[in-house]
């Protein structure tokens, strides 16, 4: 009980003493009050200039970074797309747009995906002199090194859809060699190689058809001749 008793007159004084401080305080500086209140006001403008200027450049890079209608993108399961319409769709009382998107090589497919791309379901086609540096590459390009069998098709897939073009190659490259070894022991190739490689050629070569403006077959020749030669 006397210890309670202490240690609320130790807490009474301590805030009579901040009390006291803060009443000298604005004693002695009253007469420069204004000036204090100018100077709070003038850094909220600046704090709130920095907001706007911000928000506003949060605002351009969006913009930057929405696709337009027209542009061709590249979908992680569709491949090649054209952005055909922007905007809500009938699904729900959801506000949320979504881009409109046509696959190149499939006309009567339609795929829609969030325009906020939070999943990154789609990406910027590379550019014309980026794929042609890629093909100069393959040959640098790793393949995917599986040490335990049974996680080979797990890798596949994560690199089939990673949506990336160099992670194709190295799919396509890991497959196509594998084939080959097991075509010329005699033996079958096996379907995972082949479904996985599949699909890669059919991202990996459609997109590339499209930047270098040239039928998909002759992008699909060149690459396996590209591959034949490497492994010789």
């Amino acid at each position: 009980m006397v210890d309670t008793d202490i240690k609320s007159y130790v807490i009474i004084a301590i805030s009579r003493v901040y009390v006291s401080a803060f009443t000298n305080f604005i004693i002695r500086y009253q007469k420069s009050w204004r000036a204090v209140r100018y100077n709070f006001g003038l850094c909220a403008l600046l704090a709130l200039s920095y907001v706007c200027r911000s928000y506003h450049e949060r605002s351009v890079k969006k913009e930057a970074e929405m696709f337009r209608i027209g542009d061709y993108v590249a979908h992680y399961k569709e491949g090649v797309c054209e952005v055909v319409n922007i905007g809500k769709i009938d699904m729900g009382s959801s506000d949320k747009e979504y881009y409109t998107l046509k696959p190149v090589y499939d006309a009567a497919g339609t795929v829609y995906t969030p325009v906020d791309n939070k999943r990154e379901q789609i990406r910027q086609l590379i550019t014309k002199e980026e794929a042609e540096n890629l093909i100069k590459e393959m040959s640098e390009i790793d393949t995917i090194g599986v040490t335990n069998e049974k996680q080979r098709e797990a890798m596949y897939k994560n690199a089939l859809l990673h949506n990336q073009c160099r992670e194709w190659v190295s799919l396509i490259k890991t497959s196509y060699g594998r084939n080959k070894e097991r075509i010329q022991a005699g033996k079958k190739t096996i379907n995972i190689d082949e479904r996985y490689m599949s699909s890669a050629e059919k991202f990996l070569y459609g997109e590339l058809a499209v930047v270098m403006e040239m039928p998909r077959d002759k992008v699909s020749g060149y690459v396996k001749e590209h591959l034949d030669t490497e492994r010789e």
